[in-house]
């Protein structure tokens, strides 16, 4: 997502009470690492990067966004996958 979308989020959703952000930070090597163990075409490791660099690049600074909003709630996501997966994710970071 982009700032101006999460702008247009927080419009449409203005009358209906505070946006609440959840993101789950994983680093890069890891995500690299978890997706291109799938085997599907699109998760080669040079696929997965330039997905990373879009994110970073267009998403990312939607979390700032809200941060200055005091609505995101960051969980670490590079706990064993099978904790992450078990919905054990609830380890904040401070946001």
């Amino acid at each position: 997502r982009t700032i101006p979308q999460a702008a247009a989020l927080d419009a449409l959703l203005a009358d209906r009470g505070r946006v609440i952000v959840i993101a789950l930070v994983v680093h890069a090597d890891e995500v690299v690492r978890r997706l291109s163990g799938r085997g599907r075409a699109d998760d080669e490791a040079y696929v997965i990067k330039e997905r990373l660099a879009v994110y970073s690049r267009e998403t990312e600074p939607v979390l700032d966004y809200y941060r200055h909003r005091r609505a995101v709630t960051i969980l670490d996501g590079n706990r064993p996958i099978d904790l992450v997966r078990g919905g054990n994710v609830i380890a904040p970071i401070v946001a």
